[in-house]
């Protein structure tokens, strides 16, 4: 498989590859045994990370040393798992390529979409039927309450009902954060968002199949199949990567209480300066290096040792555009106010009922998304996650747009043809 040349962080990353590679790895999507090579390959990775994640679900870390071991099995469980996320991102998209060159978009959306239903489906799924609950118990006072007061009444007065909500909580809460980034959901969490539950049931039902009759080469229909599974494997990988991050909490509360660092400045550390800090006493990177890399890095992997290029990220405006285009995943056609998402950070500005805008989306993003009432990316297609959160919640949706979070600001007011793939300015802020 090609390898990486780098890798851009920021709030999102970027990989590179050369364009040889990138030639490379164009021809070996067409071989049907390299596919499933990688499809089987997935599925065993998918095993060890279940079994990391049963065996070290109750750890705790008492020094250094302890740490020190930890830190290198999570390590080799990356360096697995970086290069199914690359090589499968990669021959989902090749392969797209081929398949809309003979299949149309609704037809592709139709064969490529999981069977499976997604930790964050079922768990959406859950939480409409904690609301339908609360309901009962509390009628229209679970509305008026503060959800701190009703953990409160919940935790004091009913034991059952709150024993569901922890159960809940202990299933779910590593889906609000992605990579180091984001917070667990919380009782007082699941309660707001319970609360914030549109009366739109049909917001969980998945966009009605289409009636496809149309007639496949075998070649084709090997292909489609091939996606589907990627893009399951897609949901999956990082669900597990995820809640393996997740499960090593009390790893990563004691490098930080070892190095004094804030979660910002450990989300910029490498492993390799992590494990000379645990096996040294002493960290071997400065604070204001930490800093820089949080504005942006560029990660050279071209080289015998990775080299670290601080490049903060830039975010350009572009003012003559009143109409631009993408790739729409979920039909509909709305208006409504822009408020701009590029990462975490911006959670809390983001007001219910806004259309997101995001250069793309990851699973600590529902937060935002249930609330969205349309959803418009930079970056993406109709197997990203901003394409299957769309399809799963029925929230117009277009992707692909690759200047959206250049044009928009927040505030503007805009139409979101999702029918055809169109974004329109009607005014500016």
């Amino acid at each position: 498989m090609p390898k990486l040349v780098g890798d851009y962080k920021s709030e999102n990353n970027e990989f590179f590859i050369s364009e040889f590679d990138f030639e490379y790895a164009r021809k070996l999507a067409t071989s049907k045994k390299f596919i499933q090579s990688i499809i089987r390959s997935q599925e065993k990775a998918f095993k060890e990370f279940r079994a990391y994640i049963t065996k070290y679900k109750s750890f705790k870390v008492k020094n250094n040393h302890q740490s020190l071991s930890l830190l290198k099995v999570f390590a080799n469980s990356v360096r697995d798992f970086s290069f199914f996320f690359f090589s499968g991102l990669m021959l989902d998209s090749l392969l797209m390529e081929r398949i809309l060159n003979e299949v149309n978009f609704e037809e592709a959306v139709f064969f490529v979409r999981p069977k499976k239903k997604s930790e964050l489906s079922l768990e959406m799924e859950e939480l409409w039927k904690i609301r339908n609950e609360a309901e009962k118990l509390f009628g229209s006072s679970f509305y008026s309450s503060s959800p701190e007061k009703l953990a409160a009444l919940i935790k004091s007065g009913n034991p059952d009902f709150s024993r569901r909500l922890l159960r809940h909580e202990g299933k779910y809460s590593y889906l609000s954060t992605q990579f180091f980034r984001g917070e667990p959901w919380t009782l007082v969490d699941y309660i707001k968002r319970a609360q914030s539950l549109s009366d739109d049931k049909n917001k969980l039902d998945r966009q009605k199949q289409p009636k496809v009759a149309i007639s496949l080469s075998k070649e084709m229909e090997e292909t489609l199949y091939s996606v589907r599974l990627l893009n399951e494997q897609r949901a999956r990988r990082i669900e597990y990567f995820n809640k393996w991050i997740y499960t090593l909490s009390p790893l990563w509360d004691y490098c930080l209480k070892r190095f004094n660092f804030s979660k910002v400045e450990f989300i910029n550390c490498t492993f390799e300066e992590l494990k000379t800090g645990l096996r040294t006493g002493e960290f071997p990177c400065s604070k204001e290096e930490l800093f820089l890399r949080s504005k942006g890095y560029f990660v050279d992997w071209s080289k015998k040792q990775s080299v670290f290029k601080s490049a903060p990220i830039k975010h350009e405006s572009i003012q003559d555009v009143v109409e631009f285009g993408g790739m729409p995943t979920y039909k509909g056609f709305v208006r409504g106010t822009v408020s701009v998402v590029r990462g975490s950070g911006d959670f809390s500005k983001f007001k219910d009922g806004s259309v997101l805008v995001a250069p793309l989306t990851t699973p600590n993003f529902m937060v935002v998304l249930s609330k969205a009432k349309a959803i418009i990316t930079d970056i993406g297609g109709i197997t990203s996650h901003s394409a299957i959160v769309s399809r799963e919640l029925g929230i117009p949706c277009i992707v692909g747009t690759k200047i959206a979070t250049k044009v928009l600001k927040d505030g503007d007011l805009v139409e979101v043809d999702a029918e055809r793939g169109i974004v329109k300015i009607i005014n500016r802020k």
